[in-house]
Order: C-alpha cells, then structure tokens, then sequence
C-alpha cells in the first residue's frame, strides 16, 4: 500500500466535515494522478458503474455485517447529499 492509499483510508476513517470531504477528494485526484493503474474504472461511465454496484451492496459495504452495523445505515448519512454533489459535478468547473 502506498502512503496515498494510507492516507485516503485515515481521510475516510477520520471524516466527519465537509473540509475533511474535501480533503479526501483531493487525496483522490492525487492518487489518480500518480496511481492510475489501481484505478480499474478509468473513465467516468466505468466510475459510475462502479459506484453503483458498490452503493447496491456489491462491496459488502452497504450492508449490515455481523457484529455491527455498516456505516451506510447509519443516520448521518443523507442520500441526496451525495446525488446532488454527483448530479452538479456533471457541469461544474
């Protein structure tokens, strides 16, 4: 694992604003820019394939596991926050 990819995982596991949303984005353009063959979704169609798939629970991430709940379920999560970054992210520059 790379020092990026460390970083990236501290990020998510420390995130609670939306500074530290966006300081994991950032950690992200970096590891795309100097990590690109561990990107298996290249292009922005595959991207969102694969977001997909993980958000329906492909990843084991959005669903219960035993001995805990997944952060997904948890109510601090909201939805439309993230559809509403992905659907602006479409046409802003």
């Amino acid at each position: 694992m790379n020092s990026i990819e460390t970083e990236i995982e501290l990020a998510v596991s420390k995130m609670k604003t939306k500074d530290d949303f966006c300081h994991f984005l950032e950690l992200l353009l970096q590891d795309y820019d100097s990590n690109l063959e561990f990107w298996q979704n290249q292009d922005l169609r595959s991207f969102l394939v694969g977001l997909q798939g993980y958000a329906e629970g492909e990843g084991g991430y959005m669903v219960a596991s035993e001995g805990g709940k997944a952060r997904a379920d948890s109510e601090k999560v909201y939805w439309a926050t993230f559809a509403d970054m992905i659907a602006a992210a479409r046409a802003f520059a």
